[in-house]
């Protein structure tokens, strides 16, 4: 049976990142929210990943060259993942085409995942004393598990320009807190007595 997974979208993928590093590392910062280890199938991949990660955990940018650095001090898989670097620059059209090479990842995870889940539903019916309570154990929670895999984490932080920010009506249930006044949950102004 072949194992299904994108070469070209897991390469794609990283390739986003590093080109993301070029111009902002909060955005790195944003991409990398969005990828998990399991949404790759090469470990090469995996490692490479791993390195961004690491990197940003430690306030360091992510580029083709701390990338590098991390990944010569590194032993086994790494040396095959840092073979892989110098093209991984080129494989992506623009960072901003990260959004369809993560539907991809998702998708072929996804399938990895359902595979694994099918190997382990016939090894249960293979067991003589199989219970109903034994399958809710094992499978109750696959509707959530498969959605997680298929939804990105999305960082809480978003950035607006100018003029969005002054036509922006915050909803009549938010309160919120500004310079010199706050807005009660009835939207009522009320004044502050110094500026904060």
């Amino acid at each position: 049976m072949t194992i299904p997974f994108s070469e070209v979208d897991e390469r794609g993928a990283l390739s986003c990142v590093l080109q993301a590093g070029l111009e902002s590392q909060p955005e790195v910062d944003e991409l990398l929210a969005q990828l998990k280890p399991t949404l790759f199938w090469d470990s090469r991949h995996q490692v490479i990943l791993d390195a961004m990660r690491t990197l940003r955990h430690q306030r360091h940018a992510v580029d083709l060259v701390t990338v590098s650095r991390t990944l010569m001090g590194r032993n086994g898989e790494a040396k095959g993942a840092l073979a892989l670097l110098p093209e991984l620059m080129e494989v992506a059209p623009s960072w901003s085409h990260f959004p369809s090479y993560l539907e991809e990842l998702q998708r072929q995870a996804l399938r990895r995942w359902t595979l694994e889940k099918r190997e382990r539903l016939t090894n249960l019916a293979m067991q003589p004393n199989l219970s109903l309570d034994t399958l809710r154990d094992e499978f109750g929670d696959l509707a959530e598990k498969a959605d997680r895999i298929g939804r990105p984490r999305r960082s809480q932080i978003q950035a607006v320009s100018d003029h969005e920010l002054a036509a922006y009506t915050p909803a009549e249930s938010l309160g919120l807190v500004g310079d010199t006044d706050v807005q009660d949950r009835k939207s009522t102004r009320l004044n502050s007595s110094h500026r904060t």
